[in-house]
Formats: C-alpha cells, sequence, structure tokens
C-alpha cells in the first residue's frame, strides 16, 4: 500500500509541471473564452463556457482551466480520452472560484484535478473508466456534490488537503471509493458501493466527518491506517442526524437490534454510534426539503438561477412547505411543494435553466412522495 501511496503522491505532482501547455483547450476570462469558441459558446457577462458537442482528446490533457471564476457546463457532453498515464479530462491548477458542472470524463488517467485550488464546486460530473476519477492535491474548501464516479480504479483522491466537502456523490464499482493521504474530509449523503474499500484514509488523515452515507457491499467498507489518529475522526452526531447506514450491519444477526424502534442500531458500530437500520433513513420530509433550500441558494450563486428575486420566491414557498409539514399539516406542505413545483416550471429555462428546474423539481417529488 505505501507503494501505492507514494505513486500518487507523485502523480500530483507531475501535475504541477504538466500544466495548461498540453492542453488542448483552455478557459480564459476574456472577449471569447480562449479557446471556448471552438468548443463551446462563451457567455461573457456569467463567465460561461458551455459545450455544445463532444470531445476526443487524443494526447495531452483535455481542458485547462485559465481563470477564476469561471464555469464550464458540459451540457451533458462527453470529453473522452485515452487513458495515457498523467493525462486528465479538465485541469484546475492555483484557481478559485471555478464551476465545473453537467459534464462526462472518461477514459483518462485522472478525470479531474484541482491542484492548490480552493472555493471551487465541481457538481454533476460523470466520471467513468478513469485511473482516478477526481484528484485533489493541496487543495481546500473546495465542495464536490451529486457526481458519479463508476468504474474508475480510485473513484476520490485526496491529497495533503483540507476540509473539503463531498455530498451527495455516487461512488461505486473501483478499487478505492474514496482515499485521502494527509487530508481531512466532510462526507455526507454519499452512496458508497462495491469497491474494494469505500473509505481509505491513512498517513496523518484525521479528524474527518462522515455521516449520513450508505456504504453498500464494499469488501471493506472502510479502512483506516492513519498511524493510530483513527479515533479522532466522527462517524456520527446526535439523533434525529446519526451515522451511516453499512450493508453488513443493519440486521440483529450481524449486531444491528434496534429494540425501541427509532431506526439507529442499539449497539454502536465501530466509531458509528448510531448506525441507521436502513438506506437513507435521514432523508425525511424535513431534511430533504432543507436540503433543497440549500441546493436553490447553491444555484443561484451558479448562475443557474438568475435572480436573487426568483431564489427567494422559491426559498419562501419552501420554508411554507417545512412549516406546514413541522406543524403536522401535510396536506398544506403538498400543497406548498406542489406550488413550489408551478413556479419552478413556469421559470424553466428563463430565470431558471433547464438543468437546474429539472434537478428542483426531481427533488420535490423526492419529497412529496415521502409525505
Amino acid at each position: 500500500m505505501k507503494k501505492l501511496t507514494a505513486s500518487l503522491v507523485f502523480a500530483a505532482m507531475f501535475l504541477f509541471l504538466s500544466g495548461s501547455a498540453m492542453a488542448y483547450y483552455t478557459i480564459y476570462d476574456d472577449a471569447t473564452g480562449g479557446d471556448c469558441s471552438s468548443i463551446g459558446i462563451w457567455d461573457a457577462g456569467t463567465k460561461t463556457c458551455t459545450l455544445t458537442a463532444d470531445l476526443y482528446i487524443p494526447s495531452g490533457h483535455g481542458i485547462n482551466i485559465g481563470s477564476d471564476y469561471v464555469t464550464l457546463n458540459g451540457n451533458g457532453h462527453v470529453v473522452n480520452g485515452v487513458r495515457n498515464p498523467f493525462y486528465t479530462g479538465v485541469d484546475i491548477y492555483y484557481r478559485t472560484g471555478v464551476t465545473v458542472k453537467n459534464l462526462r470524463l472518461v477514459n483518462f488517467w485522472h478525470g479531474i484535478v484541482l491542484i492548490s485550488s480552493s472555493g471551487n464546486s465541481i457538481t454533476g460530473t460523470n466520471n467513468t473508466s478513469n485511473y482516478i476519477g477526481i484528484l485533489l492535491g493541496q487543495s481546500n474548501d473546495n465542495i464536490f456534490s451529486n457526481n458519479s464516479l463508476m468504474s474508475n480504479d480510485h473513484g476520490f483522491r485526496v491529497v495533503e488537503s483540507s476540509n473539503n466537502i463531498f455530498r451527495g456523490n455516487n461512488i461505486a464499482n473501483g478499487y478505492m471509493g474514496i482515499s485521502t493521504f494527509r487530508s481531512n474530509v466532510t462526507l455526507r449523503d454519499n452512496s458508497i458501493s462495491n469497491n474494494i474499500y469505500g473509505f481509505y484514509y491513512e498517513d496523518s488523515s484525521n479528524q474527518n466527518i462522515v455521516y449520513n452515507n450508505n456504504f453498500i457491499d464494499n469488501q471493506y467498507q472502510t479502512f483506516c491506517a492513519a498511524d493510530n489518529f483513527c479515533s479522532n475522526d466522527i462517524f456520527s452526531f446526535a439523533a434525529p442526524t446519526g451515522g451511516n447506514y453499512w450493508s453488513n450491519y443493519n440486521t440483529p444477526e450481524e449486531g444491528c437490534s434496534d429494540l425501541n424502534n427509532d431506526s439507529f442500531c442499539d449497539v454502536p458500530n465501530g466509531l458509528d454510534y448510531l448506525p441507521w437500520t436502513m438506506q437513507d433513513g435521514w432523508l425525511t420530509p424535513e431534511t430533504l426539503i432543507g436540503g433543497t433550500i440549500t441546493a436553490v441558494e447553491e444555484l443561484l450563486t451558479s448562475g443557474d438561477i438568475a435572480t436573487v428575486g426568483t431564489a427567494t420566491s422559491l426559498t419562501s414557498t419552501l420554508n411554507n412547505a417545512l412549516n406546514a409539514i413541522s406543524g403536522g399539516n401535510i396536506q398544506a406542505g403538498g400543497n406548498m411543494l406542489q406550488a413550489f413545483i408551478n413556479k419552478v416550471e413556469a421559470q424553466a429555462g428563463k430565470q431558471i435553466s433547464a438543468e437546474a428546474a429539472a434537478q428542483l423539481i426531481d427533488a420535490a417529488e423526492q419529497i412529496m412522495s415521502k409525505l
């Protein structure tokens, strides 16, 4: 395992030297968006490059982000490589405020790489059949949400980085789902399944916060090789938040009894003091509404919701739904959620991007299904 770790650290160091000179396309904040005009449409007002076609990268890196505070919107398109060592689909070096979204990255050594980059957002990407889906090196305070990382050797690899948040990602069918080296992470609302190692953390990786995740059928659900720092990690909070769901610890035969029917195992599972007895047990209507309010705020920040007024109207309706449901008036809460859907549909493709509208409608319909 030490040889594996050394090779991944070397990969991160190599990326410092390779840079944008080997990239096929570079996105800059200028009149044309750098090379954006060759591969998509540049919106100078929102600093957004939207791809208009799939891309094939026969050698070198694919797309380099050359300026802060720009957005690369893949628009559902695929960037396909040939998995040559160290070549990357999207490079983000020394950047802040960058958003990469709605992009598929297939068959690279690294799907997306962040080096010495902080305050960025990677959301709604699909990373498949890469050596490493998403690699971070010395990058802090980034958010990775609603990404799919399937059939990569490593899903997320985090090297010497702190305070990164991984939320709502689906990580499956790899060797390591999420692995860290001298780093700490927050993992919440992720599905981590069918990997050899679900969450592997090593060499002074500690003070991790891991809760409300589904760990399903990984050979090793978690594995700590962190030089006796494992006890500093948090795997649960007090009810109703609780801990995680573990597919190998959810029946009385496996040690998980629930005699008081509170949906928590009566006995801890290692550092998880309140393991859930069911997948997604924490996704109550109230928590889902809270998550949808957060999603609206993030979509306003990313520009997918165009105006503060539109976002305020949506969050107000969601708060009304939350108050009604919390007060026991389920019918009124359902009516408010339908009103929310109606507002989103009315602004889809106008004040709300089509992708964001679909996301918000799906979220509201999921909440309504639990009423």
